[in-house]
Protein backbone atom coordinates (compact mmCIF):
# COMPACT_ATOMS: atom_id res chain seq x y z
CA UNK A 1 0.00 0.00 0.00
CA UNK A 2 1.20 3.41 -0.92
CA UNK A 3 1.82 6.31 1.29
CA UNK A 4 -0.55 9.28 0.89
CA UNK A 5 0.59 12.41 -0.82
CA UNK A 6 1.79 15.71 0.28
CA UNK A 7 -1.53 16.99 -1.20
CA UNK A 8 -3.55 14.56 0.47
CA UNK A 9 -2.61 15.13 3.75
CA UNK A 10 -2.42 18.45 3.30
CA UNK A 11 -6.01 18.30 2.24
CA UNK A 12 -7.67 15.89 5.51
CA UNK A 13 -5.42 19.17 7.43
CA UNK A 14 -7.98 21.37 5.84
CA UNK A 15 -10.94 18.96 6.31
CA UNK A 16 -10.03 18.94 9.98
CA UNK A 17 -9.32 22.40 10.59
CA UNK A 18 -12.39 23.30 8.76
CA UNK A 19 -14.82 20.75 11.22
CA UNK A 20 -13.30 22.12 14.27
CA UNK A 21 -13.77 25.81 13.28
CA UNK A 22 -17.78 25.02 12.42
CA UNK A 23 -18.01 23.57 15.75
CA UNK A 24 -16.54 26.21 17.39
CA UNK A 25 -18.93 28.83 15.92
CA UNK A 26 -21.98 26.61 16.39
CA UNK A 27 -21.17 26.44 20.12
CA UNK A 28 -20.21 30.34 20.21
CA UNK A 29 -23.64 30.97 19.01
CA UNK A 30 -25.57 28.89 21.09
CA UNK A 31 -23.73 30.58 23.86
CA UNK A 32 -24.23 33.93 22.59
CA UNK A 33 -28.45 33.10 21.90
CA UNK A 34 -28.70 31.85 25.36
CA UNK A 35 -26.74 34.56 27.41
CA UNK A 36 -29.03 37.40 25.33
CA UNK A 37 -31.95 35.14 26.45
CA UNK A 38 -31.30 35.53 29.94
CA UNK A 39 -29.82 38.72 29.86
CA UNK A 40 -32.37 41.29 27.54
CA UNK A 41 -34.91 39.11 27.34
CA UNK A 42 -37.65 39.71 29.89
CA UNK A 43 -38.75 36.95 32.08
CA UNK A 44 -41.45 34.57 31.26
CA UNK A 45 -44.54 35.67 32.16
CA UNK A 46 -46.17 34.87 35.40
CA UNK A 47 -49.18 33.25 35.41
CA UNK A 48 -52.47 35.60 35.70
CA UNK A 49 -55.91 35.42 36.03
CA UNK A 50 -55.98 35.40 31.95
CA UNK A 51 -59.64 35.36 31.43
CA UNK A 52 -61.04 37.22 34.08
CA UNK A 53 -63.11 35.15 36.30
CA UNK A 54 -61.02 36.06 39.58
CA UNK A 55 -59.21 32.37 39.36
CA UNK A 56 -55.88 31.35 38.30
CA UNK A 57 -56.61 27.43 36.90
CA UNK A 58 -56.05 25.56 33.72
CA UNK A 59 -57.81 27.55 31.66
CA UNK A 60 -55.74 30.74 31.94
CA UNK A 61 -52.47 28.32 31.40
CA UNK A 62 -54.03 27.48 28.10
CA UNK A 63 -54.60 31.20 27.36
CA UNK A 64 -50.88 31.86 28.18
CA UNK A 65 -49.70 28.79 26.24
CA UNK A 66 -51.69 29.97 23.54
CA UNK A 67 -49.76 33.33 23.97
CA UNK A 68 -46.38 31.82 23.83
CA UNK A 69 -47.20 29.90 20.81
CA UNK A 70 -47.69 33.49 18.97
CA UNK A 71 -44.82 35.14 20.25
CA UNK A 72 -42.80 32.02 19.33
CA UNK A 73 -41.48 32.06 23.34
CA UNK A 74 -38.71 29.05 23.67
CA UNK A 75 -38.55 26.35 25.72
CA UNK A 76 -37.42 27.77 29.27
CA UNK A 77 -40.40 29.74 29.46
CA UNK A 78 -42.49 26.89 28.81
CA UNK A 79 -40.05 24.79 31.31
CA UNK A 80 -40.04 27.89 33.91
CA UNK A 81 -44.01 27.48 33.65
CA UNK A 82 -44.41 23.99 34.82
CA UNK A 83 -42.17 24.45 37.50
CA UNK A 84 -44.35 27.49 38.91
CA UNK A 85 -47.13 25.33 38.58
CA UNK A 86 -45.97 22.18 40.23
CA UNK A 87 -44.64 24.37 42.84
CA UNK A 88 -48.00 25.94 43.58
CA UNK A 89 -49.86 22.22 43.13
CA UNK A 90 -52.42 24.10 40.75
CA UNK A 91 -53.35 19.76 39.53
CA UNK A 92 -54.00 18.33 36.70
CA UNK A 93 -53.47 20.56 33.48
CA UNK A 94 -56.48 19.53 31.09
CA UNK A 95 -58.98 21.24 28.64
CA UNK A 96 -61.18 23.43 30.94
CA UNK A 97 -64.85 23.87 30.33
CA UNK A 98 -65.05 27.73 29.39
CA UNK A 99 -66.99 29.34 32.31
CA UNK A 100 -68.65 33.08 31.95
CA UNK A 101 -65.81 36.10 31.94
CA UNK A 102 -66.43 38.63 34.31
CA UNK A 103 -66.67 41.56 31.81
CA UNK A 104 -70.33 39.67 30.79
CA UNK A 105 -71.88 40.15 34.22
CA UNK A 106 -72.82 43.93 34.84
CA UNK A 107 -71.73 43.65 38.71
CA UNK A 108 -68.06 42.96 39.31
CA UNK A 109 -67.79 39.67 40.96
CA UNK A 110 -64.97 37.85 42.76
CA UNK A 111 -64.57 34.33 44.38
CA UNK A 112 -61.39 33.90 46.39
CA UNK A 113 -59.35 31.53 45.12
CA UNK A 114 -59.68 27.60 46.60
CA UNK A 115 -57.15 25.90 44.45
CA UNK A 116 -53.99 26.50 46.85
CA UNK A 117 -53.28 24.90 50.10
CA UNK A 118 -55.99 24.16 52.93
CA UNK A 119 -56.28 25.96 56.19
CA UNK A 120 -58.06 24.68 59.08
CA UNK A 121 -61.66 26.37 59.18
CA UNK A 122 -62.20 28.42 62.26
CA UNK A 123 -65.17 28.16 63.67
CA UNK A 124 -67.76 30.28 62.23
CA UNK A 125 -69.31 33.73 64.04
CA UNK A 126 -72.51 32.40 62.41
CA UNK A 127 -73.64 29.44 61.18
CA UNK A 128 -76.05 30.89 58.37
CA UNK A 129 -72.33 32.48 57.26
CA UNK A 130 -71.81 30.59 53.78
CA UNK A 131 -71.25 30.43 50.45
CA UNK A 132 -70.19 27.66 47.84
CA UNK A 133 -67.77 27.67 45.12
CA UNK A 134 -68.58 24.79 43.12
CA UNK A 135 -69.53 21.76 45.87
CA UNK A 136 -67.48 23.71 48.51
CA UNK A 137 -68.97 24.90 51.47
CA UNK A 138 -67.17 28.11 52.53
CA UNK A 139 -67.50 29.92 55.95
CA UNK A 140 -67.38 34.16 55.55
CA UNK A 141 -65.81 36.02 58.81
CA UNK A 142 -67.20 39.56 58.61
CA UNK A 143 -65.51 42.76 59.62
CA UNK A 144 -66.59 44.08 63.12
CA UNK A 145 -65.64 48.13 62.21
CA UNK A 146 -67.19 48.10 58.30
CA UNK A 147 -70.12 47.92 56.32
CA UNK A 148 -71.25 48.44 52.63
CA UNK A 149 -74.16 50.38 51.86
CA UNK A 150 -75.31 50.87 47.73
CA UNK A 151 -78.13 53.68 47.72
CA UNK A 152 -81.14 54.37 45.58
CA UNK A 153 -79.96 55.84 41.88
CA UNK A 154 -81.89 59.35 43.00
CA UNK A 155 -79.68 59.51 46.48
CA UNK A 156 -77.22 62.33 46.15
CA UNK A 157 -74.08 63.43 48.40
CA UNK A 158 -76.12 65.62 50.72
CA UNK A 159 -79.13 62.68 51.27
CA UNK A 160 -76.21 60.42 51.96
CA UNK A 161 -74.37 62.27 54.35
CA UNK A 162 -77.79 63.13 56.13
CA UNK A 163 -78.13 59.36 55.90
CA UNK A 164 -74.90 58.94 57.35
CA UNK A 165 -75.74 61.08 60.71
CA UNK A 166 -79.03 59.01 61.24
CA UNK A 167 -77.31 56.24 62.51
CA UNK A 168 -75.36 56.46 65.75
CA UNK A 169 -73.51 53.54 64.96
CA UNK A 170 -72.14 54.83 61.34
CA UNK A 171 -68.59 57.30 61.66
CA UNK A 172 -67.43 57.94 58.07
CA UNK A 173 -67.29 56.90 54.57
CA UNK A 174 -64.36 55.15 53.45
CA UNK A 175 -65.35 55.37 50.12
CA UNK A 176 -65.21 58.45 48.17
CA UNK A 177 -66.59 57.32 45.32
CA UNK A 178 -68.80 54.38 44.95
CA UNK A 179 -67.40 50.39 44.27
CA UNK A 180 -67.90 49.38 40.40
CA UNK A 181 -71.47 47.57 41.83
CA UNK A 182 -72.33 50.55 43.49
CA UNK A 183 -71.70 50.14 47.26
CA UNK A 184 -69.49 52.41 49.72
CA UNK A 185 -67.75 51.36 52.57
CA UNK A 186 -68.60 52.78 55.49
CA UNK A 187 -66.53 52.45 58.98
CA UNK A 188 -68.69 52.28 62.09
CA UNK A 189 -67.82 53.86 65.16
CA UNK A 190 -66.77 51.29 67.36
CA UNK A 191 -66.10 47.30 67.20
CA UNK A 192 -69.37 46.01 66.85
CA UNK A 193 -70.23 42.40 67.74
CA UNK A 194 -71.83 40.13 65.10
CA UNK A 195 -75.62 39.89 67.17
CA UNK A 196 -75.58 43.81 66.86
CA UNK A 197 -73.72 43.91 63.52
CA UNK A 198 -76.59 41.36 62.16
CA UNK A 199 -79.42 44.37 64.10
CA UNK A 200 -77.68 46.75 62.50
CA UNK A 201 -78.05 45.62 59.18
CA UNK A 202 -81.95 44.66 59.93
CA UNK A 203 -82.76 48.31 60.27
CA UNK A 204 -80.38 49.89 58.07
CA UNK A 205 -81.91 47.80 54.88
CA UNK A 206 -85.51 49.02 56.16
CA UNK A 207 -84.62 52.84 55.01
CA UNK A 208 -86.01 53.49 51.69
CA UNK A 209 -82.19 55.54 50.47
CA UNK A 210 -80.88 52.38 51.04
CA UNK A 211 -80.92 49.34 47.33
CA UNK A 212 -78.16 47.21 49.12
CA UNK A 213 -76.53 46.92 52.50
CA UNK A 214 -73.81 44.20 53.46
CA UNK A 215 -71.36 43.34 55.95
CA UNK A 216 -67.75 43.31 54.84
CA UNK A 217 -66.46 39.74 54.97
CA UNK A 218 -62.28 39.05 54.66
CA UNK A 219 -60.94 37.50 51.71
CA UNK A 220 -57.47 36.35 51.16
CA UNK A 221 -55.34 38.70 49.26
CA UNK A 222 -57.80 41.67 49.84
CA UNK A 223 -58.80 44.17 51.84
CA UNK A 224 -62.30 42.44 51.54
CA UNK A 225 -65.40 41.25 50.20
CA UNK A 226 -69.12 43.24 49.75
CA UNK A 227 -71.83 41.03 48.97
CA UNK A 228 -74.72 42.80 45.89
CA UNK A 229 -77.62 42.01 45.19
CA UNK A 230 -77.15 39.67 42.78
CA UNK A 231 -75.49 35.90 42.39
CA UNK A 232 -75.04 33.35 39.31
CA UNK A 233 -76.25 30.52 38.77
CA UNK A 234 -75.40 27.56 36.33
CA UNK A 235 -78.57 25.66 34.95
CA UNK A 236 -77.71 21.73 35.28
CA UNK A 237 -77.76 19.90 32.13
CA UNK A 238 -81.22 18.73 31.65
CA UNK A 239 -83.09 21.52 33.38
CA UNK A 240 -85.24 22.98 30.86
CA UNK A 241 -86.04 26.78 30.59
CA UNK A 242 -89.31 26.48 31.97
CA UNK A 243 -88.39 24.51 34.96
CA UNK A 244 -85.94 27.44 35.63
CA UNK A 245 -88.04 29.97 34.93
CA UNK A 246 -90.69 28.16 37.30
CA UNK A 247 -88.41 28.24 40.16
CA UNK A 248 -87.36 31.95 39.89
CA UNK A 249 -91.58 32.37 39.96
CA UNK A 250 -91.22 30.69 43.18
CA UNK A 251 -88.93 32.46 44.93
CA UNK A 252 -89.91 36.04 42.92
CA UNK A 253 -86.74 36.06 41.71
CA UNK A 254 -85.38 38.41 38.39
CA UNK A 255 -83.07 37.15 35.66
CA UNK A 256 -80.89 40.27 34.90
CA UNK A 257 -78.75 38.51 32.33
CA UNK A 258 -78.29 35.07 30.56
CA UNK A 259 -75.06 33.87 28.99
CA UNK A 260 -74.84 30.63 27.31
CA UNK A 261 -71.69 28.21 26.15
CA UNK A 262 -73.28 25.61 24.50
CA UNK A 263 -74.28 22.88 26.50
CA UNK A 264 -74.25 25.16 29.58
CA UNK A 265 -76.57 27.94 30.28
CA UNK A 266 -75.49 30.96 32.92
CA UNK A 267 -77.86 33.49 34.75
CA UNK A 268 -77.12 36.21 36.82
CA UNK A 269 -80.11 36.80 39.28
CA UNK A 270 -81.59 39.14 41.72
CA UNK A 271 -84.76 39.77 43.65
CA UNK A 272 -85.74 42.82 43.17
CA UNK A 273 -86.54 44.66 46.61
CA UNK A 274 -84.00 42.92 48.59
CA UNK A 275 -82.04 45.61 50.67
CA UNK A 276 -80.35 43.13 53.07
CA UNK A 277 -77.63 41.39 51.55
CA UNK A 278 -77.62 38.36 53.98
CA UNK A 279 -81.22 37.33 52.27
CA UNK A 280 -79.16 37.36 49.40
CA UNK A 281 -76.97 34.68 50.57
CA UNK A 282 -79.85 33.24 51.59
CA UNK A 283 -81.11 32.84 48.27
CA UNK A 284 -77.79 32.24 46.32
CA UNK A 285 -77.43 29.16 48.45
CA UNK A 286 -80.95 27.77 48.12
CA UNK A 287 -79.94 28.21 44.53
CA UNK A 288 -77.35 25.48 44.87
CA UNK A 289 -79.46 23.56 46.78
CA UNK A 290 -82.45 23.09 44.02
CA UNK A 291 -82.17 20.11 41.80
CA UNK A 292 -82.33 22.82 38.36
CA UNK A 293 -78.27 24.15 39.22
CA UNK A 294 -74.89 22.62 38.79
CA UNK A 295 -73.97 25.46 41.63
CA UNK A 296 -74.42 28.49 42.91
CA UNK A 297 -72.69 31.50 44.04
CA UNK A 298 -72.79 35.19 45.10
CA UNK A 299 -71.62 38.16 42.94
CA UNK A 300 -69.23 39.31 45.61
CA UNK A 301 -67.48 42.97 44.67
CA UNK A 302 -63.93 42.45 45.41
CA UNK A 303 -62.46 45.43 47.59
CA UNK A 304 -58.99 46.65 46.52
CA UNK A 305 -56.04 46.03 49.41
CA UNK A 306 -54.12 43.88 50.53
CA UNK A 307 -54.84 43.33 53.73
CA UNK A 308 -58.08 42.96 55.88
CA UNK A 309 -58.64 46.62 57.02
CA UNK A 310 -57.64 47.29 61.09
CA UNK A 311 -59.09 51.06 61.15
CA UNK A 312 -59.06 53.59 63.73
CA UNK A 313 -62.31 53.54 65.80
CA UNK A 314 -63.96 56.57 66.22
CA UNK A 315 -65.57 57.36 69.18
Amino acid sequence: MSSPSKSQVLGAQVRFILSWLLVAIVVGATVVAAHEHSVGSAPPPPISDKNGDNNVDPKDLLLLLQEWRDSETVLEDVLSLGEEWYMHGMGDVSTPTHTPNETDFRTPTYTPDQTGPSTPTPTPVDSDLFYYSESVKIYLTPSDVVIGVAFQQEVDEGERLSFLSDYSELSTFIDVEPLPSGLFQIALRESTPWNRMRALLSTVSEDTRVLIVSPLFQAPGTAGMLLTPTWIVRARPGASTEQVESFNREHDVSVVSITDFPPERYYILTRIGVRNALDVLALANLYHDSPFFDWSTPNFQRVGGSSFPRLRLIR
